[in-house]
């Protein structure tokens, strides 16, 4: 799998960032600290692996905003693809987006990652400068397990099973422990025992025991009945004392009812509430009525005074007019002083302004003056040319006297550097010498691939001429073979077989040797042509010589950079002067124009070119005032005629009403006052006018709706045989008195059947049962208590010892001498398989731990023998074999001169180099199982100058197999690495 791109849309500090991963399979991301390098580091796991919530959550950006991105990959298989995670969409599970449209869940994530973890990720491929530091406690355990957990599939399954396997070992048996299943047992066992010899002694005493407690049971039996006897007796006393009160309240009752007559009978059904509701609804209509019957005489004799008020409707229609025409009066009166106001206004403007400009205009020369529509833009043309034309001299000026001043700079500085040249002729001597030392160089190592390939064609004709001979042999014994079948069976068919494989075997040996004969003369031409050997230079000459050699090229290419510098800036100068002459003639032609536009309008010649545009809009807009105060003054005329048409037909309206024409606002008040009058008078004359006539016509209403309740009262009465209300209202009340008596009378026997049987009433009715008083009822009661008290202690107390004597003989029925054999024997069975449980389980576990050992003494000395390779190489074979920890030891690493060293017992820089090798080790023991990206961030803090050269030569190696992503805040290391994109982070 390589990363090819990846767009962040937020995580951390980051929020909308892209990285490009497609240029190189080394990438290297730079920055300072804190500028957010391991967040990026974070962002790729989180878009392989996933994250929890709780620590996604620490990754939201501090200004809000989503938690996610997206990240392109490429795989062999599938291609490129892209994977997308937000932390608030599907739980953060990952949604892969394919080219053509498709896409696919988390699952497929990670069937591409073949079972890869994020932690299992971090321990193979992923690194940084704190990881180092485990490298001095890693164990032979720490090291299997890595590689289990890398190397096995499912190896989660295996870690699960051998923690389940420790659980239910400990869940049977521990030692010291209490609750185990074992420990248990074992407890119970002792338990059982101990019971067995108690139950022996108490099996003598059992048939005494079970004839006590048949004799309890038959007096606890007699008890209860008299108990049950008792309580009924005081049952019926108590149901008395409820009962007397109400006999009492039963009698009174029915001693009134005998003072009634039988004349109530004839009363009507619900009389008085049927009276009550018609009078209820009639007495607001008779209410109402009355009301209406004042009102309407009230209206009637407002109306005849408010008539005699009103004026006649020809008086009223001038008048009405009048008042139409008062608003136009008035708003005619202000316009004219408004009007005259603002012409003053004006006028003071537009001399101020022209004071202001001082160009010698009038308010009466603005009458006569004329301005055509593209003045304003003629004259704004004439003042950008100018400012135009003025700032491209001023700007050719500048730049001319800049090259000048160039120019001349330009001239010594190569005067200067002519002189400090090399000789020419030392030059040549020592490019020559470079040149031959080359030659050397090649000749050398064409020497030796002479030598190499002479040496593997002589290997290669030694297994030819095995191969030949065994071709031979092989076809000479298929020939043989074939003539003795021909022979024997008499078969052409063998013959013709034999010819053909003699043929076969005949050409192929031929080829072999003329294969081996053409091989070895060429090498003869290599051994006849041998190359010279020629006398090379030192490393101190050599040097000295490339020193002189570049001096020189240097040199001479700044003379021939500063020649080619002062011709351009010849050329240049030379059209500086030809736009300068260009720029005078256009000024020339402007100042022409100018003069035109004076000869039109004269006061332009006191003013600079600059400011006309300005002075355009100032004189225009005098001459627009100067248009609105004529236009005003005509408006002003209109209003004076309108204003006089009114005030005299305002004075003939006066007159015809007998009132005196004064001022027009006095006499506009007085017909205002006239009309309000009759407005308000003939308002109130259809107001009352409305009101009696509606008085009138709900008067008939009510006339109406009162007849049926007076019509149903009338019924009421003759069917009671009275005469009167008073005396109908007198017969309900009695009425009702009885009707209430005799429902508490029935409600008194309910009660009482209530609380006794119609046997029990009649009893208590007679004379004798009522002669006793409630006291003596209740002194009954508590003679029953307390013998009811008496005999329930006495039951409490053979209950109690009958439960006693049950307990123990249930007891001994139950737990005899064989049963608790039968059990203890049980319980030992149980015990036995449980024990047997417990050794399959430890069984299980020697047997996973054999595996496991199994597979790191398989899988680790292949990772160790890599790393041993990559540790030669980043200290230049300072050392030579890296050993795994064992049980007791950690990993031993030994020097070229055969010393043996533990972690500890080497430098930071070099124990960080161990721990690098391993960590590449197991990548590339795992590299045909996980191709993943691997990812560095920041681990070659405590690394020197070479060791970082190293190092970077090794990281660019590996990226030709896998992807590697580098994180550092060291600027040297990313200017000293030669491939490889580069992300400078700020």
């Amino acid at each position: 799998m390589k990363l090819i791109h990846a767009n962040i849309y937020g995580f951390g500090k980051w929020e909308d960032f892209q990285i490009d991963f497609s240029s190189s399979s080394l990438t290297v991301i730079s920055g300072e600290n804190e500028t957010g390098k391991s967040t990026i580091r974070q962002f790729i796991l989180f878009m392989l692996f996933g994250m929890p919530p709780k620590k996604r959550e620490f990754f939201r950006p501090k200004k809000g905003g989503t938690i996610g991105g997206r990240l392109t990959v490429w795989t062999p298989d599938k291609g490129e693809w892209t994977i997308e995670r937000v932390h608030d969409r599907r739980n953060g599970e990952a949604i892969i987006n394919f080219p053509d449209g498709s896409s696919q869940g988390e699952g497929f994530l990670k069937g591409q990652l073949k079972g890869m973890t994020t932690s299992t990720y971090q321990s193979i491929f992923s690194y940084s400068s704190l990881d180092l530091r485990s490298l001095y406690m890693a164990k032979e355990e720490d090291i299997g397990n890595v590689l289990l957990a890398v190397g096995l599939t499912g190896s989660d399954k295996v870690r699960a099973i051998e923690k389940k396997l420790d659980t239910e070992a400990s869940s049977y048996f521990k030692p010291q422990g209490k609750n185990p299943v074992i420990n248990k047992q074992l407890k119970q066992l002792q338990e059982l025992d101990s019971k067995f010899k108690t139950i022996q002694e108490e099996e003598e005493t059992y048939l005494d025991r079970k004839e006590k407690e048949e004799t309890l049971t038959m007096e606890i039996r007699d008890i209860q009945q008299s108990i049950q006897e008792i309580k009924k007796k005081r049952v019926a006393v108590d149901k008395h004392i409820q009962a007397l009160p109400l006999l009492h309240h039963s009698n009174l009752v029915q001693n009134k009812l005998k003072q009634y007559h039988n004349d109530l009978m004839h009363f009507p059904t619900n009389g008085i509430e049927r009276y009550h509701k018609w009078k209820q609804q009639l007495i607001p209509l008779q209410s109402e009525y009355n009301v209406l019957q004042d009102n309407a005489a009230t209206y009637k004799k407002r109306m005849e005074t408010l008539r005699s008020l009103l004026m006649d409707e020809e008086t009223v229609k001038r008048v009405n007019d009048c008042l139409k025409g008062k608003e136009g009066y008035e708003q005619a009166r202000q316009s004219f002083a408004s009007l005259k106001k603002e012409i003053q206004e004006i006028e003071l403007e537009i001399q101020y302004d022209l004071d202001q400009m001082q160009i010698g205009l009038s308010i009466d020369d603005l009458s006569h003056l004329s301005l055509p529509f593209d003045l304003e833009d003629k004259w704004h043309q004439l003042k950008t040319q100018m400012d135009e034309i003025t700032a491209e001299k001023n700007l050719v000026d500048q730049e001319y006297n800049e090259l000048v001043d160039e120019k001349r700079q330009q001239l010594e500085d190569k005067e200067q550097l002519e002189k400090q040249m090399t000789d020419a002729a030392v030059y040549q001597q020592a490019k020559e010498k470079l040149v031959t030392d080359e030659q050397r160089k090649a000749n050398q190592a064409v020497l030796q691939f002479q030598n190499f390939q002479k040496t593997h064609w002589s290997e290669m004709e030694n297994k030819r001429k095995q191969q030949s001979k065994f071709l031979f042999g092989t076809f000479f014994v298929l020939t043989i073979v074939s003539v003795v079948s021909a022979v024997m069976w008499n078969q052409p068919a063998f013959y013709i077989g034999a010819s053909i494989f003699a043929i076969i075997g005949g050409i192929s040996t031929y080829f072999f040797k003329r294969s081996i004969q053409a091989v070895r003369a060429i090498f003869n031409d290599f051994s006849n042509n041998p190359l010279q050997q020629q006398q090379h230079l030192d490393s101190q000459e050599l040097e000295r010589t490339k020193d002189i050699v570049a001096t020189f090229e240097r040199q001479q290419e700044r003379v021939e950079k500063l020649q080619d510098r002062i011709n351009q800036l010849s050329i240049a100068m030379s059209k500086l002067e030809e736009r300068r002459a260009f720029y005078i003639q256009k000024e020339t032609k402007l100042t022409n124009r100018i003069q035109q536009q004076i000869q039109v309008l004269p006061f332009l010649d006191k003013i600079n070119v600059h400011a006309w545009p300005k002075v355009f809009h100032y004189v225009r807009n005098c001459m627009q005032k100067n248009k609105t105060i004529l236009q005003k003054k005509e408006k002003q005329m209109e209003l004076k005629q309108h204003i006089g048409a009114f005030e005299q037909s305002l004075a003939r309206l006066l007159q015809d009403l007998g009132k005196t024409y004064k001022f027009p606002e006095e006499s506009i008040q007085q017909i205002e006052q006239m009309e309000a009058s009759h407005r308000n008078n003939q308002s109130l004359f259809e107001q009352n006018e409305r009101l009696y006539q509606e008085c009138t016509q709900n008067m008939r209403k009510l006339i109406q709706r009162m007849k049926p309740y007076t019509d149903e009262i009338g019924v009421l009465l003759i069917a009671a045989g009275v005469k009167t209300e008073e005396a109908y209202l007198k017969m309900g009340k009695e009425q009702d008195e009885r009707k209430q008596l005799q429902n508490k009378k029935e409600e008194l026997f309910n009660q009482l059947h209530a609380i006794l049987s119609e046997q029990e009433l009649s009893i208590l009715l007679s004379d004798e049962k009522q002669e006793k008083t409630e006291t003596e009822l209740q002194m009954e009661i508590e003679a029953y208590d307390n013998e009811i008290a008496d005999h329930e202690t006495d039951l409490d107390r053979k209950r109690q010892q009958l439960a006693e004597y049950k307990s123990v003989l249930k007891r001994m029925e139950n737990e005899n001498y064989s049963t608790i054999r039968h059990h203890f024997h049980q319980e030992k069975e149980k015990l036995n398989n449980q024990v047997k449980k417990w050794a399959v389980i430890q069984a299980a576990k020697e047997l996973l731990h054999e595996t496991k050992v199994a597979f790191q003494n398989k899988h680790v000395p292949m990772v160790f023998e890599r790393t041993s390779h990559y540790f030669s190489v980043l200290t230049s074979e300072a050392y030579k074999e890296v050993y795994p920890p064992s049980k007791d030891e950690p990993i031993i690493v030994e020097s070229k001169s055969g010393l043996r060293f533990t972690v500890d017992e080497l430098s930071q820089g070099t124990a960080d180099q161990l721990y690098v090798s391993l960590r590449i080790g197991f990548s590339e023991a795992m590299s045909q199982t996980h191709s993943l990206p691997f990812l560095i961030d920041d681990a070659f803090v405590h690394f020197d100058d070479k060791r970082g050269e190293r190092m970077f030569y090794l990281l660019k190696e590996m990226s030709k197999r896998q992807q590697v992503i580098y994180f550092t805040c060291s600027q040297h290391e990313v200017l000293s690495q030669e491939s490889g994109k580069v992300h400078l982070l700020r």
